[in-house]
């Protein structure tokens, strides 16, 4: 069996995208079943109308469009094919497609030999429907967060669109049983679901052992986006309220962003007027394989998330033994097995401080942490 993921996915340019769609095609692999991916299901249907461009520009523009579609759908030879290989997973993933026509695309589709479509993220599956009732392919999609309780709120538009690929699927799957209730709010109403976890990679997320652990010195942790939506922007202050009772407390950050969005410069001044210098550490962004060392000196994992899928995070962490305190958003409660979810309140952050100095007084030994943990792998997650 052959499948195409219409799905972001790791690549040689961005090794960090979606780790966890990269433990999919691994264990799909494991199956036997070849996956290629078609990055970000960026299919372009070229419909070669004229260019609104006058002149010179107009007519070079058309040419190239029309040199990538001889190259792409009448030679077979795919300009955007590239190949990505790391950690024994191996797939073929394009950037972009490009085709005159639906008939053109289903022309490549049948001549690759796919079976099915898999779409990950709403966002990238607006041509599924169409393809299925014109041509028969039958498609799955997958639900992994923003796609669901965000985007079709903020843009009331997508409502009906996002419905309708979720209605129309052969099989759509969620992963936290939140994202499948707030789906309910826009229109899904497919029988035809299930609600799969994602898993956890226990070769390389598993306790630190023969450490002793000494907690005058607890070490609170975050890893993850340093984005707004992840609500960091209020651990250095959390750090601060733990320090009046835990005053050998620090903060390990691990992680960040290479965008617009990035808060590690609010971050940096926050701990600076705080004057907490010499007690948090800021790795910035780091491959996904190396979280667990960072996660194993971590005492407890902070997710304040104002809105989360999932959170797969927090199921990590606790494989390494280290509890969390999250908020009660989203899809962490469901993550959460040993810590506590802070419900939202006008004193959130000295809600959420609270918790931190409530666990920290009275932990847990890391193999009951684990132990709670042990059936969220991928093969048993899958």
């Amino acid at each position: 069996m052959k499948i195409l993921f219409f799905s972001p996915a790791p690549s040689n340019t961005d090794p960090n995208m979606c780790p966890f769609i990269l433990k999919r095609i691994e264990e799909l692999q494991n199956k036997g079943i070849e996956v290629e991916v078609l990055q970000y299901g960026n299919l372009t249907i070229n419909k070669f109308r004229k260019s609104q461009r006058k002149g010179l520009l107009g007519i070079l523009g058309n040419c190239k469009r029309l040199l990538i579609y001889i190259l792409n759908v009448i030679i077979g030879i795919n300009i955007d094919k590239k190949l990505y290989d790391r950690n024994n997973v191996r797939y073929v993933y394009y950037d972009r497609i490009c085709c005159s026509n639906l008939k053109s695309f289903h022309k490549w589709f049948k001549k690759n030999h796919f079976d099915f479509i898999h779409g990950h993220f709403l966002w990238f599956a607006e041509l599924l429907p169409e393809l299925k009732e014109k041509f028969g392919i039958p498609y799955v999609i997958t639900c992994h967060g923003s796609d669901v309780h965000e985007t079709p709120f903020v843009d009331i538009s997508k409502q009906r669109i996002f419905a309708e690929i979720l209605n129309n699927s052969n099989h759509s799957f969620f992963v936290s049983d939140f994202l499948r209730k707030k789906a309910l709010e826009f229109g899904f109403n497919n029988k035809k679901y299930s609600i799969i976890y994602n898993g956890v990679d226990s070769k390389i997320f598993f306790p630190k052992n023969n450490i002793s652990e000494n907690n005058n010195f607890p070490v609170l942790g975050f890893s993850g986006h340093t984005i707004k939506v992840k609500r960091v922007e209020i651990l250095p202050q959390v750090l601060f309220n733990v320090r009046k009772v835990f005053p050998n407390a620090s903060l390990l950050l691990v992680g960040g962003e290479n965008s617009s969005h990035d808060l590690t410069p609010f971050l940096r001044e926050e701990i600076k007027s705080l004057g907490l210098e010499d007690c948090v550490t800021l790795t910035g962004a780091v491959l996904p394989e190396e979280v667990p060392k960072y996660m194993r000196v971590m005492d407890v994992l902070l997710l304040p998330s104002i809105n989360e899928g999932f959170g797969c995070i927090a199921v990590e962490s606790q494989f390494c033994g280290v509890p969390v305190i999250g908020s009660a958003n989203g899809g962490i409660p469901e993550a959460v097995f040993t810590g506590i979810c802070v419900s939202e309140s006008d004193d959130f952050v000295e809600d959420f401080s609270n918790a931190v100095i409530k666990y920290l007084k009275n932990p847990l030994n890391k193999e009951i942490v684990t132990d709670r943990v042990k059936n969220f792998t991928w093969k048993k997650n899958f």
